[in-house]
């Protein structure tokens, strides 16, 4: 019966090399997480400063009152 000492370092290896395989697919969908997140924080604060100080319209674009 054969030692299953290389089966095992395959199987490692292997496992190893998915590991690294995947930190790159790991590390973008982190990113993509990270820039969806800082995008909501924006339209989150953009509806909070609209809120306190609506955006009034300038006296030339108004219609002169007859």
């Amino acid at each position: 019966m054969e030692s299953l000492g290389p089966i095992i370092l395959g199987g490692l290896g292997v496992l190893l090399v998915l590991a690294i395989a995947a930190l790159p697919i790991i590390a973008l969908v982190l990113l993509i997480r990270w820039f969806l997140r800082q995008e909501r924080k924006d339209r989150w604060l953009e509806e909070q400063m609209a809120a306190v100080q609506p955006i009034t319209e300038p006296d030339r674009d108004r219609m002169p009152s007859a």
